[in-house]
Formats: structure tokens, sequence, C-alpha cells
């Protein structure tokens, strides 16, 4: 009986780091696609691809066709990821996140992963035609680059072992920030009553939580503003001019635990333990979810 082959899946990613969700969730995406079964590679972002180099760039490249590219990019050794080889290239399903211009890799079949609002970070939108269009979280969607509100991929990766209460939270004191994504509308850094968690360690991070009473984000869509709350915090996101609550965040779900304003400081301290029932909810989710992916892909590419 004759198989048909799975297609090799390629993830277009920036070396792992912990401190950059849409990084994380590139390499956890190759890792969870693994586990389903499927073939999967990192292919390192800023390498000089087929639509950048010339053909004689491109042939003297450090490539061996059939083993990952010899370059220094690091992985996280939690995860079961590896770097592409050239021949991996061939009958993929290419996966750029929303900040990728165009089609680097001169691929046929794309998938497109909205991680945050298309143009919000590089204030353009340069995809190309029939793109297959997913997005992370329904805030992050855009109707008219994505015809299918179904197209939803999430991955939750919840450091639970390193952000948890450690400290009481009666008797604390005092405010920290999270930047990030908003540091252009914020104070500067000196400016303000109490430290910054940006550029710190989970460790730094998760101590500094456990040390305060507050926890003020202008990022208004981080996975640290979820810490905050996990470490004890009372955790407000600072408001976006003219944006609404259900604006920011359609899915009250991802409402728990945080407030929208210090006005909604009540609802995030009640709802702070429905926070971590929902994470630890939507973990168990991340196979199925993948799985889904995946069969939506193959499906639509014909493969």
């Amino acid at each position: 009986m004759f198989f048909k082959k799975k297609p090799t899946y390629i993830i277009y990613s920036w070396p792992y780091s912990e401190e950059v969700g849409g990084f994380v969730a590139l390499h956890n995406l190759c890792n969870h696609l693994r586990k389903v079964g499927r073939e999967a590679y990192i292919w390192p972002a800023g390498l000089p691809t087929p639509s950048t180099a010339d053909s004689k760039n491109w042939l003297s490249l450090p490539f061996n066709r059939r083993k990952p590219l010899n370059v220094n990019f690091r992985l996280n050794q939690n995860f079961d990821t590896s770097v592409a080889a050239l021949e991996d290239l061939k009958n993929s399903i290419v996966i750029y996140p929303e900040v990728v211009a165009g089609n680097p890799l001169n691929a046929k079949r794309i998938v497109r992963w909205f991680l945050n609002k298309p143009g919000l970070l590089t204030g353009e939108i340069k995809f190309t035609e029939n793109e297959l269009c997913f997005y992370y979280q329904e805030a992050f969607d855009d109707p008219t680059l994505n015809p299918n509100s179904n197209n939803k991929l999430q991955l939750i990766t919840v450091l639970d072992d390193v952000f948890k209460q450690t400290k009481p939270i009666e008797g604390r004191r005092g405010t920290c920030y999270i930047l990030r994504k908003g540091k252009d509308r914020a104070p500067q850094a000196d400016e303000l009553d109490g430290p910054t968690i940006d550029n710190r360690s989970h460790q730094e991070i998760a101590e500094i939580f456990n040390n305060h009473e507050y926890c003020v984000s202008y990022d208004t869509h981080t996975m640290y503003s979820f810490y905050a709350a996990m470490c004890g915090c009372k955790t407000v996101i600072v408001p976006e001019p003219g944006v609404t609550k259900s604006e920011w965040q359609p899915i009250i779900e991802l409402t728990y635990g945080r407030a929208y304003g210090h006005s909604d400081l009540e609802w995030a301290m009640q709802t702070r333990e429905l926070m971590i029932e929902h994470y630890q909810h939507i973990q168990s989710e991340n196979l199925k979810s993948v799985s889904d992916f995946a069969l939506k892909c193959e499906q639509h590419f014909k493969i």
C-alpha cells in the first residue's frame, strides 16, 4: 500500500530567546509539529536566501544541501528542534510570522502566523498572494487579510515553575513596570518610581514581581503581565488611547488576572485564580491545536 509522505514544515525564525514571546512561539511550533508526527525545521532569519542572493553567491554559501545549515544559531535544548538543510526547502510549507516582509525563501506554500497585529510592529504589511493565515489570538486577527476566522493557532508556554507566588501578598509595597513593546508611550525608566523588568533574566523578573504590590504594563499584549499576576502582583495594563477593554481583548478568559486601567483592579484580583486554571487548561490543548493546524495546512495546499 502506498502512503503519501507528509510535507516538511519550515519555520522562519530568529534565535531562541526566552525574553521574546514571538521567538518562543516559533520555536515551540517546530517542537510541537514534531510531537504530532510532522517533519519540521527552523530556518534562521537573516541568512541570505534565494530571494536576496544572486545565484553565484547562493551557491558559495556554507550549505550542504542535505546537512543542517552551518550557522551559529541558538535553539532551546528542552525543545525537539533543529536547523533546516537546504534540501528541506523542497516541497515544504514555509511559516512566516507577520513581521517578515514578502517571501524571502521563495516558497510555493506560505503560512502567515499573526503573532501580533499585522503592521503594528513594522509599520507596513508586505504579504504575498494566496497565503494561508493564522492568528495567535483574536486581538491579532485582521479579517481583511485572513478570511478564515477559525484559523487560530495558539501555543501557550507557561513557565509556572519560575513565575509563581513565593512571598505573601500581604505587606507588599511599591510598583514595578513592564515597558517592552510599549516603551514608546511610557516614561523613561529613570523617571519611574520602581524597577522595570525589561532585559532581565526570568529569575530576576520573578523576584521583582514577588517583591512588589503592583505591576504596571505599558505593553498591552505580553505574557509577562500574566506572570506578574501569577506571582501575586496587582497587575494593571495601561490602556492605549481610544481602545476599549473589549477592543483590547475580546476573549474574556484572557482578561482574567489583569486590570485594563486602575479602575479595573477589582476584576483582576477576583479573577486571578481563574486565570491560573485557564492557562493550565490551555497548555493541555497545545497538541490538539497544532495537529488541527497541520491538517488545515495539508488540506488547503492539497498535499
